[in-house]
């Protein structure tokens, strides 16, 4: 299993990005007299669409490795019932290391792997309590962001570049500086 942590490169940018705005956490909106720098951009971006380690779910497992565990234990423990099944095979559960896309409710026709098998988890535990579908791909979101952050970074990098000259202008330099 990939270690439950951001990368050294992102933590890297987000201390930086801390730093430079006079050592608090980043916002999630650009409130800056002059227009923002790459650094400050990926700080916003990872406050906003990262899950802090051991922040709080507000359903039971935290952002951490036994909120991980926990995952885990729901797949095992949890069979994908009739009434809420179509809902399940609909969750993307898409990872940049793998090519699953969809949980199948036939769980011996799913991934083996261990990011798979909690998102599985998340979904199923989430369908069970009665999550409504956008919810429980909400939460499924935030588990892939938390254990692949740098691949979430970029992806929404790339995303808002297509329309924002401000993210466009942060995605050249990075590029530029080799950090992307």
């Amino acid at each position: 299993m990939r270690p439950l942590r951001p990368s050294l490169t992102v933590m890297g940018l987000v201390l930086a990005a801390c730093t430079a705005s006079g050592g608090t956490a980043p916002t999630a909106h650009f409130e800056h007299k002059d227009p923002p720098t790459a650094l400050q951009i990926v700080g916003e971006l990872r406050s906003e669409l990262i899950p802090m380690p051991n922040s709080p779910t507000g359903y039971g497992p935290s952002f951490n490795s036994l909120g991980y565990t926990e995952l885990l234990d729901w797949n095992q423990l949890i069979v994908p019932a009739d009434f809420w099944s179509e809902e399940y095979e609909a969750i993307d559960i898409t990872l940049p290391c793998c090519q699953a896309a969809h949980p199948n409710r036939d769980e011996a026709l799913n991934c083996g792997c261990g990011h798979h098998q909690a998102l599985y988890g998340a979904a199923k535990g989430l369908l069970a309590r009665g999550y409504d579908l956008a919810r429980v791909q909400a939460e499924v979101d935030r588990w892939k962001a938390f254990f692949f952050p740098e691949e979430r970074l970029l992806a929404e990098l790339e995303q808002r570049s297509l329309t924002d000259p401000v993210y466009r202008d942060a995605l050249g330099q990075f590029k530029t500086q080799g950090l992307c």
